[in-house]
């Protein structure tokens, strides 16, 4: 059985998962304010009203605070490292062109990482191969 050769990558995200992250923001936001205003007993029109503004602010803060840190992926033939930390990787969601990977380091917290074919480039293929590929078992005796 061959194994998916070594290769790597830098996840951004981009401008995409800066939106999601956003608009997630003024959704939660939203759905507070509106949630905690009925519940004062102020009618839909005046959740909704007030709503608006604070989905519009998180949304913005969120925006700006959602700032791209980069983090380099690499599949090195035998285990995933993400900047330097050695762990294990799970395609969570996959678009086609956009992937969503967790990544859970041996040590430490785990990591999304947003990870697209325009940013990953001549990389988007191998670096699928080796996400989906089925890992070799060890061989007793050779050290694997």
């Amino acid at each position: 059985m061959r194994q998916a050769p070594p290769v790597g990558v830098t996840c951004l995200g981009g401008g995409g998962w800066r939106a999601v992250g956003a608009l997630l923001a003024a959704l939660a936001a939203a759905a507070v304010t509106a949630w905690g205003l009925q519940h004062q007993g102020l009618s839909g029109a005046v959740s909704l009203a007030a709503a608006l503004p604070a989905a519009a602010l998180a949304g913005a803060l969120a925006w700006r605070l959602e700032r791209p840190r980069p983090v380099d992926l690499l599949w090195n033939g035998r285990v995933w490292c993400a900047n330097d930390a050695e762990g294990e990787v799970d395609v969570m969601l996959d678009l086609g062109g956009w992937m969503l990977l967790r990544f859970r380091p041996a040590a430490g917290a785990v990591r999304w990482l947003p990870l697209a074919q325009a940013q990953a480039g001549a990389a988007w293929h191998p670096v699928r191969s080796a996400l989906f590929a089925a890992p070799v078992p060890a061989q007793p005796g050779l050290g694997v």
